[in-house]
């Protein structure tokens, strides 16, 4: 079975870095971002960095509507 991770603030920064972290050693990330472009942006490094699997859900969490966005990813 393979291993999934979700990271938050996964389009920039330690997020980011996180993300292509966790892609290199096999996981499938998931990330959460507010920007779709960014997002994008995000999910092409990562793939460039090695990473098979790397998908983004576009949400705010520090909203209600942006956490409910999320999980209904």
């Amino acid at each position: 079975m393979g291993r999934t991770a979700l990271v938050t603030g996964a389009t920039d920064g330690i997020g980011l870095a996180a993300a292509k972290a966790l892609a290199g050693e096999g996981f499938e990330v998931i990330g959460v971002g507010r920007s779709e472009a960014r997002c994008e942006a995000a999910a092409e490094d990562i793939r460039a960095a090695g990473g098979k699997g790397a998908r983004f859900v576009i949400g705010d969490l520090s909203t209600a509507e942006g956490v409910r966005a999320v999980a209904a990813g």
